[in-house]
């Protein structure tokens, strides 16, 4: 089933349309017409762009077999001469990449429909914001990796740009984002556009610097890093929890300010917080801090022989994709810190004892006892290495 393009590709979308629904689901009926025709209008030319690709590429190889393309690519761009029947399915390959890309970065959707979702809860907006990445994603890895041989998109090059676009342009807005829901978003981004990064030096390493490389390499790079990518998810979905725990049904908690002085009025409410946030933050020892510190050492790692060869010097590509990194990971601890303050030694504005949604808080005490014992196993599993 993973094998096959075609059900990829409608399996993407189907997700993407189950998600949709999910959103349009928490609206009210006159918000839902405006949403269902701006996601119409953002999505479906990406839908479009999309199947075109898959289409176009399907119809050169003549079969739906992720191991027939690789094969017919392969074979294709190594025999002399055969720029025109390359150009077909390297415009095929080039459009689902594009359309997946653009697709699951069509998170700006959600930021547009932040007022109209205003009165749904926090973490409705949290999973419709986290599963067109997790979905994209898995599609453009499963995608990449098994046709990885076409020379007019190496697949670190796809990775590298993807996260310096992603990290780029969501550390600008971190800064200027003063909406929870906004900055539980673009933390989401944040961790994906990190392990994006790590996939890229993965993928760099293993092309280069392997003599007979193998897609299983990548695979297991995928396997080895990614409960690190969904357990830091999961520390972002409990801070949604969390906010949804403490709204009232007169009060909505839509500012950081509103969050003041949680630890002074519910203990065990603020330390849960206070977890969630060290971790979002980098602290050493937890599940985030582990993902972008070995993104780092991956990224400083790579080389590339001098001009004269006898020397190897860094990469400065990837050099500066450390630097974006190493930068958008300071952000990120700004505004996680800040917003520590806030809940630990500010004065608290609001009451929060008196109707707190108790489910919404046991979930989130959930997320917190998941991410510390992962954090744990992780420690432990270092030490005895």
């Amino acid at each position: 089933m993973f094998n096959d393009l075609l059900i990829l590709t409608i399996g993407f979308e189907l997700i993407l349309l189950l998600n949709c629904g999910l959103t349009l689901s928490q609206l009210c009926p006159l918000a839902r017409i405006d949403a269902t025709r701006l996601i119409l209008k953002t999505s479906l030319p990406l839908t479009l762009v999309l199947l075109s690709g898959t289409v176009l590429l399907i119809a050169a190889v003549g079969s739906t077999s992720l191991q027939e393309i690789h094969t017919y690519l392969d074979s294709v761009s190594s025999k002399p001469g055969a720029g025109r029947n390359h150009s077909i399915p390297a415009l095929g390959v080039l459009l689902i990449l594009m359309g997946c890309v653009f697709r699951m970065g069509a998170i700006p959707i959600h930021f547009r429909l932040k007022d109209q979702q205003a009165e749904s809860p926090c973490w409705i907006f949290i999973m419709a914001t986290l599963i067109p990445l997790l979905a994209g994603l898995s599609f453009l890895i499963l995608f990449a990796s098994q046709i990885g041989v076409i020379h007019s998109a190496e697949l670190e090059q796809i990775f590298y740009y993807s996260s310096l676009i992603i990290l780029t342009v969501s550390s600008g807005l971190l800064l200027v984002e003063n909406q929870l829901r906004g900055i539980f978003g673009l933390l989401i981004i944040q961790i994906t556009g990190v392990f994006v990064a790590l996939l890229s030096a993965v993928c760099w390493r293993w092309r280069h610097e392997t003599g007979n490389p193998e897609s299983g390499s990548i695979q297991q790079t995928i396997l080895e890093y990614a409960p690190e990518l969904l357990f830091s998810c999961l520390t972002v979905a409990g801070l949604a929890f969390l906010v949804d725990g403490l709204t009232q049904q007169r009060i909505k908690i839509r500012t950081p300010d509103q969050l003041r002085g949680i630890f002074a009025d519910q203990r065990l409410t603020g330390i849960g917080a206070a977890v969630l946030l060290l971790t979002l933050a980098g602290f050493p020892g937890l599940t985030v801090f582990r993902l972008k510190w070995q993104t780092l050492l991956l990224l400083l790692e790579i080389h590339q022989p001098s001009m004269t060869g006898t020397m190897a010097t860094l990469h400065a590509g990837y050099l500066g994709l450390a630097i974006v990194v190493a930068v958008s990971s300071a952000l990120t601890a700004f505004v996680c810190l800040r917003l520590l303050i806030l809940i630990c030694f500010a004065q608290p504005m609001i009451r929060y004892r008196q109707t707190p949604h108790r489910g919404m808080l046991i979930a989130c005490y959930c997320c917190v006892i998941g991410t510390i014992i992962f954090s744990l196993k992780m420690m432990i599993n270092f030490q005895v290495g």
